[in-house]
């Protein structure tokens, strides 16, 4: 009994210390590796666009990228990206598009966040982001390359929950986090299709605003799976993995 009395006397300095060594690790679903924010992606993404024409027309480009991400703060992240890509138009026969050069940059910016602390396991946020995709591609079989830009500019509410990792973790379960967004989205598609022999037709889209959706898994600390929709009038949408050092 002697013994194990200083045991209990020194318990209750023991237990604020172990609660403030839980407390101090932050929650999954907002914490990074990194102290820089660095990242790295895959992503494919196919867009679907009704054009003005005459006649109803639909341009699909579906593209490749492989990107990088840096995020000096929290609420802020830039990021760019490379790789392939291919377009072509649902009412033409015959066509045959080859992979062609596509690249381009974006930005998100966290406008307002409600938590419950710093170390919360949800929040709900309204942020603002922002991309330029640049894609190209020749068709042999019609003699034509097409050359598209667009913009897109989205202001997403996104809910954010995390999961505890005591006993998840311990039995092998890394499924950490859930991200889920919506809101209103803009696209401004322009570009042109080159024929052989000098004649160009401009491309320009029907509609130009719409809605956005997203959903995100978090596995563990750094692996993030997540797939995006774009609905303005047709459905664009881009599946992502993404890895954060």
């Amino acid at each position: 009994m002697k013994r194990l009395l200083p045991l209990l006397l020194l318990l209750p300095l023991a237990l604020p210390a172990a609660s403030a060594s839980a407390e101090d690790r932050p929650a999954a679903a907002f914490r990074t590796s990194s102290p820089w924010g660095l990242s790295a992606f895959a992503a494919w993404d196919r867009l679907a666009r009704e054009l003005e024409k005459p006649g109803p027309e639909t341009l699909k480009a579906d593209t490749w990228l492989l990107g990088l991400g840096f995020r000096p703060a929290g609420w802020f992240g830039i990021y760019a990206f490379g790789g392939a890509s291919t377009a072509k138009f649902d009412h033409v026969p015959g066509s045959d598009p080859a992979l062609g050069f596509a690249g381009g940059a974006g930005a998100d910016l966290s406008l307002w966040q409600i938590d419950d602390g710093d170390f919360s396991p949800w929040c709900v946020r309204i942020g603002l982001s922002g991309r330029w995709l640049h894609r190209e591609s020749d068709d042999d079989a019609l003699r034509t390359t097409c050359k598209l830009d667009e913009i897109r500019a989205v202001l997403p509410v996104t809910c954010a929950l995390s999961f505890s990792e005591r006993a998840r973790m311990r039995y092998q379960e890394i499924f950490t986090g859930l991200e889920v967004a919506a809101g209103p989205a803009a696209s401004w598609l322009s570009g042109k299709i080159e024929h052989d022999g000098g004649f160009e037709e401009d491309v320009e889209p029907g509609e130009k605003t719409g809605l956005f959706l997203s959903a995100a898994l978090l596995f563990g600390d750094s692996w993030r799976l997540g797939a995006e929709g774009l609905l303005i009038k047709d459905f664009s949408g881009t599946a992502y993995v993404r890895y954060d050092f």
